[in-house]
């Protein structure tokens, strides 16, 4: 018995030896683990998988097609005796191609989560604010091209505070008529009525002022600042004409 509290208390020492030493030894940094990744673009978005993931690149498999099959799916082929399907990662990533594939398509397929129906300033900006909180969509526009109206010209504060967040702002600034003073004129008497001056609001933004832009050159600052990444998110000459509710 005595010798079994021998070894007992000896083995209480040493770790309390150990103990008492992890204080004084320099912290230990953890080293950053290294991965093997596959990059690769998806018209103009950058995408990786772990080649852990991978069990091999082919290039030259056909692929038998499957009718009425999911719009994703492009068939089943055969890989090292195993029958596997095929998906079309344009498709599940919601970016449509930009050529149509005589091999695969009738038609011209994109999936997103969510439609932009008009390219006009509000829809140009909300597809801005999409692709900042990185939701995939697809824009749409009835016409081959943007605006040429000078319309709706007046832009005011928390618009510019927009704006700055999806990086904007700067372009659009020297595009526009900055007006540090706002009012109307009594159109029955042409009386000036009293205006405001937009300086009592520098408490409250970085922009205490509002702008005024032609819309046909605010829509092409938009447009442009969304195709550098999402150009084949953006689709012209496209025409939404109706939809349907499904449950899931």
């Amino acid at each position: 018995m005595s010798d079994e509290r021998s070894r007992l208390a000896d083995r209480a020492a040493a770790l309390r030896l150990a103990f008492d030493r992890s204080f004084a030894e320099e912290r230990r940094r953890d080293t950053p683990s290294n991965e093997s990744l596959l990059a690769f673009d998806l018209g103009a978005e950058p995408y990786a998988l772990r080649l852990s993931e991978i069990a091999g690149i082919f290039v030259d498999r056909k692929i038998t097609r499957l009718p009425g099959g999911a719009t994703a799916l492009l068939g089943f082929a055969g890989f090292r005796g195993a029958i596997v399907p095929a998906y079309d990662l344009h498709v599940l990533l919601g970016r449509a191609p930009t050529e149509r594939d005589a091999d695969h398509y009738a038609n011209l397929y994109a999936h997103c989560d969510v439609a932009v129906v008009g390219a006009g300033p509000i829809g140009l900006l909300t597809a801005l604010a999409l692709k900042f909180y990185r939701l995939p969509f697809n824009l749409l526009e009835e016409d081959q091209g943007f605006s040429s109206d000078t319309k709706a010209g007046t832009t005011l504060t928390r618009t510019l505070e927009a704006f700055r967040r999806y990086g904007v702002a700067e372009a659009v600034l020297a595009k526009a008529v900055r007006l540090d003073e706002i009012g109307e004129i009594e159109r029955a008497t042409n009386a000036r009525r009293t205006s405001v001056l937009t300086a009592l609001l520098s408490d409250e933004t970085r922009f205490p002022f509002v702008i005024n832009i032609p819309q046909h050159h605010l829509e092409p600052i938009l447009a442009d600042a969304l195709g550098k990444t999402h150009a084949d998110s953006i689709f012209l000459r496209h025409k939404f004409v109706s939809c349907e509710q499904t449950d899931g």
